[in-house]
């Protein structure tokens, strides 16, 4: 197979458009920075609400896009989508805390996954 700097090139994958919700989140922290280095284009989403306005290592790359909003806007959705020709959307927005915060916000938990 061929080989670019010393690895082989037979896993390699075209970059790609890739939205994310929840760009700010735990897990996306660690996600978003190893798409960057993959290549990929991001786009990422987030409001903040759990653990208010945060920055991560990869906001001044030249391949991430950052919009602040909400994943459950779909018309803002929509607009990025399309605008960027987006080819992949991962949906990594959530509402999280454990059962302790089911407890405290149950209706408003329970509302939320309704709409």
């Amino acid at each position: 197979s061929p080989r670019r700097n010393g690895q082989s090139t037979a896993g390699a994958v075209a970059p790609k458009r890739i939205m994310v919700t929840g760009s700010h989140g735990f897990i996306s922290g660690y996600t978003i920075p190893v798409l960057l280095e993959q290549g990929h284009e991001v786009y990422g989403i987030d409001n903040f609400w759990k653990y208010g306005e945060v920055s991560r290592s990869f906001e001044g790359h030249p391949r991430f896009h950052f919009t602040r909003g909400d994943a459950k806007d779909v018309e803002l959705l929509r607009k990025i989508v399309f605008e960027n020709r987006i080819e992949i959307f991962v949906a990594s927005a959530a509402i999280i805390g454990g059962i302790s915060m089911f407890h405290k916000l149950a209706y408003f938990l329970l509302a939320e996954n309704e709409r």
